[in-house]
């Protein structure tokens, strides 16, 4: 009889969750188990439907190219549901998998954005205090005052044109709501790349000599053109960020406890503003968080990942919460969730979605690790305790 811990190692793999080393003690197994792996690949194959029966050769083979291929590239893979905690009712499990999938494909795609309020526009506010709504279906041109033309607007991408340094700053603004994402080339050459319920001031162009400065609430993933003579500064709130150039994630939502670096490549200095302390100097794979109620600092190492595939258009949780996946399910698609069910907050999960996949596709996804009951209001959500549940 397979172990739960070989289960699980086989549920991950099939799931491209298993890491490295996790798939290298599967491979090696299969190698000397090739008849009891493929006893359970046939067993499982009744209810997932997708495995060629008693196939094992084929499993293993594809297992072992799979180690190969972990340890060169980790690579995102379209993965609907839940990565589950518990892998001991693994054929069980695969059933639901099976026909959640299937639940989609028959049913067609499902409510993608909620709208919490009648202006979910992407706004520009210019330097002379004109606004203007930037449609994704839409290309237009920056003007000045002057009707001098300093940038180009291409759906859902601005690009500032790199034109003679300014005596004075003039500043835009970009307003992103919930439920959108936005990418911004500045005069530099620095790219921003906006997340949902961001706004980010910045100068029209930077000024000759000095420090190339910007201002961010929300969530913004910077890649700065280098510049030795020009360092480039985030200002988010409490904190100010310093680099040359280099790639790294700020988070900074008013309702968020702490504001959030994590670096990716290159150095950054995070200091706290009007703090004569020395600045903190992360390195990459580092998040630097800062707790605004306490003022408090902290350096840890962490999985970039977790904190930048939002760029790619991908939801990705990793031994996350409820409480906290459900803050990023209402920037991401502009709703309100209101759960009455005070348990699931509790629960844990780890989980990618595509940006694509509509706010009930994913709900159902979880509905199948934890069960519980919903309904949309609007641009409400309202989850409850299940109805078999005491």
């Amino acid at each position: 009889m397979i172990n739960k811990k070989i289960e699980s190692l086989i549920f991950k793999y099939l799931n491209d969750t298993a890491s490295t080393d996790e798939l290298r003690i599967l491979s090696d197994w299969v190698k000397e188990n090739e008849e009891e792996f493929a006893e359970y690949i046939r067993v499982s194959a009744l209810i997932k439907g997708s495995f060629e029966l008693g196939n094992a050769k084929k499993g293993k083979d594809v297992l072992i190219e799979a180690v190969n291929r972990k340890s060169t590239k980790e690579s995102y893979r379209r993965r609907t549901t839940l990565f589950f905690r518990y892998a001991a009712f693994f054929v069980v499990i695969f059933g639901l998998m099976f026909l959640y999938k299937n639940s989609i494909s028959e049913t067609g795609p499902s409510l993608r954005t909620i709208s919490t309020s009648t202006d979910d526009n992407i706004k520009l506010k210019l330097s002379n205090g004109e606004v203007r709504v930037i449609s994704a279906q839409s290309k237009d041109k920056i003007l000045t005052q002057g009707e001098k033309v300093i940038g180009t607007q291409r759906g859902n991408m601005i690009l500032y044109e790199d034109s003679q340094a300014p005596k004075k700053l003039d500043y835009n603004e970009l307003m992103v709501p919930y439920g959108k994402m936005f990418e911004l080339v500045l005069s530099d050459k620095t790219r921003v790349y906006l997340n949902a319920g961001s706004t980010l001031r910045y100068p029209v162009t930077f000024m000759k000599q000095g420090p190339r400065e910007v201002f961010l609430t929300g969530e913004a993933y910077f890649s700065v053109t280098k510049d030795k003579k020009k360092p480039f500064v985030v200002n988010a709130d409490q904190i100010n960020i310093e680099v040359l150039g280099t790639e790294f994630n700020v988070s900074i939502y008013p309702e968020d406890m702490a504001i959030n670096t994590v670096l990716v490549e290159g150095a950054v200095k995070v200091s706290q503003s009007g703090n004569t302390r020395p600045p903190l100097l992360l390195a990459p794979n580092q998040m630097a968080a800062y707790n605004k109620e306490k003022h408090i600092m902290s350096v840890s190492e962490v999985d970039t990942d977790m904190y930048t595939a939002w760029k790619d258009g991908i939801l990705l949780f990793r031994g996350t919460p409820f409480s906290s996946i459900k803050k990023k399910l209402e920037r991401h698609f502009n709703v309100s969730i209101e759960n009455n069910y005070g348990f699931l907050d509790t629960q844990v999960y780890t989980a990618s979605f595509y940006r694509e996949e509509g706010i009930e596709q994913i709900l159902k996804v979880f509905q199948e690790d934890t069960p519980f009951e919903y309904q949309i209001e609007k641009n409400r959500i309202i989850i409850s305790k299940p109805l078999l549940v005491n």
